[in-house]
């Protein structure tokens, strides 16, 4: 026996029938199926065309052994033996079953047929070859062995003749079809940058193997074994998974792993600004082809404040920064930050006027703030005002 390293190959025609390459390295279930078998050694007629009955009539025996190898070991199925009877000389239909395999390589078989006519010495149905026997098996054909190699096109099977000597014949029907490749369960969609865990799963149950997970469709080296892949994503990839023994594998089944478009992030048409005072505020944002706006209230996007291009904040009493991010299909965006400042944080706007002032009899004068003020304004109210310098003197004008 001996391997190939060729995959499976399978074309349809005209859309009716499937034509498979079967390889040697691809994962495959078998049975096989004795059709028919013939004996003619020792058959003579009457005048009548008829076997004639005699005591000593060929019983002819067939035994067929189907082996394969599995696993760099050749594993041999059960025999099937047929007994045709006293003088049945011909071709006969059968439908005896002669073995069946899963998930083994479909490296090449071997079937061992061993074809005699029974003298009945032991009584069982072994090829009798003890010279001490009153009369030995007769007309013995040697056990004759053939290979089958799968690697053809076919419809259907095989069938394989094997002709033995003095008339001996058995045909063998062998069927097979490959494993089916893993199934990818679950979808496939993730937002970039998100971890998106894909498990494959085997229809047919499997020991011998593991799930191996690859990059490429043919050859490479397995990026991760097992049932299950967790990834993270930041673009659509497309990955292969395969059920694989130390020899043999399924197909590749080839997975698809879609990463849509991140939604651009929310614009905010205006700065809420500054407040004196706490309180509620409206924030407003806009976001295009977006299904949502989120709003929340940490920088980590953990706590959801609320949601809508407007955002009628709770009452707050500090300076506070809120985070809005856009949602599409499943996906955020980048967060844009809107903050509230709570607090007089801009400077006031001071407006002085020109005014006349007298000294007194000493030569002393003295001006207040409120004199010279010519409309000072602050966003909030002025608390106090001030003016330097505000005592005059006969030495200092």
């Amino acid at each position: 026996m001996h391997h190939f390293t060729s995959r499976a190959i399978c074309l349809t025609m005209l859309g009716l029938l499937s034509y498979c390459t079967i390889f040697a390295q691809d994962l495959i279930n078998f049975n096989a199926t004795i059709t028919s078998v013939s004996h003619n050694s020792e058959c003579q007629t009457d005048a009548g065309g008829f076997p004639p009955f005699a005591p000593n009539a060929p019983e002819p025996r067939f035994k067929i052994t189907l082996k394969y190898l599995f696993e760099n070991t050749v594993e041999a199925l059960q025999p099937a033996i047929i007994n045709l009877g006293t003088s049945n000389c011909g071709t006969y239909s059968r439908n005896d079953f002669a073995g069946e395999g899963h998930a083994i390589c479909a490296t090449d078989f071997e079937i061992i047929a061993q074809m005699w006519e029974e003298d009945g010495c032991g009584g069982d149905n072994t090829l009798d070859t003890d010279a001490s026997c009153n009369a030995q098996d007769t007309d013995q054909s040697p056990s004759s062995n053939k290979e089958i190699d799968l690697d053809f096109f076919s419809t259907d099977g095989q069938s394989v003749v094997i002709n033995g000597s003095n008339g001996y014949s058995v045909t063998v029907y062998i069927d097979w079809y490959p494993v089916a490749p893993p199934e990818i369960m679950g979808g496939t969609t993730v937002c970039s940058g998100g971890e998106l865990s894909l498990t494959a799963a085997m229809a047919q149950p499997l020991i011998n193997g593991s799930i191996k997970w690859y990059n490429q469709p043919e050859g490479g080296n397995a990026i991760h074994t097992g049932a299950t892949l967790v990834q993270q994503f930041t673009e659509s990839t497309t990955l292969y998974v395969a059920f694989e023994t130390s020899q043999c594998s399924t197909e590749r089944t080839t997975v698809t792993v879609t990463v849509p478009p991140s939604p651009a992030a929310p614009e905010v048409p205006a700065e809420p600004g500054s407040s004196c005072t706490a309180g509620s505020f409206l924030l407003e944002a806009t976001a295009f082809d977006a299904d949502q706006i989120n709003w929340y209230s940490d920088e980590g996007l953990n706590n959801l404040a609320g949601t809508g291009s407007s955002f009628q904040t709770s009452e707050i009493s500090e300076t506070t920064t809120f985070y809005a991010t856009a949602l599409s299909s499943s996906c955020e965006s980048q967060a844009t930050p809107v903050t509230v400042i709570i607090g007089d944080n801009t400077k006031p706007t001071a407006a002085c006027k020109n005014i006349n002032i007298f000294l007194d009899p000493q030569g002393n004068a003295s001006v207040s703030a409120e004199q010279v003020d010519n409309g000072s304004s602050d966003n909030c109210a002025i608390q106090s005002r001030a003016l330097a310098p505000n005592q005059f003197y006969c030495a200092v004008i």
